[in-house]
């Protein structure tokens, strides 16, 4: 795996972990890199590593 396509991968799997953390996403929907990473890290440190799209502040609507 080059090194951007393993960049791409943990960016795409800390944005589902982070989605999960902010309840968009059920963490049950996880698996293997992203429920390791929602489970190990703390969410500033999810956003850091999330696509920029989804880094900044958001909570579910309602």
């Amino acid at each position: 795996m080059n090194a951007q396509v393993r960049s791409e991968y943990f960016t795409e799997c800390a944005g589902a972990a982070l989605s999960a953390r902010r309840g968009l996403l059920n963490a049950r929907a996880l698996n293997h890199r992203s429920r390791d990473m929602y489970d190990m890290l703390t969410l500033a440190e999810l956003e850091e590593m999330a696509p920029p799209d989804l880094a900044g502040p958001q909570r579910p609507a309602g």
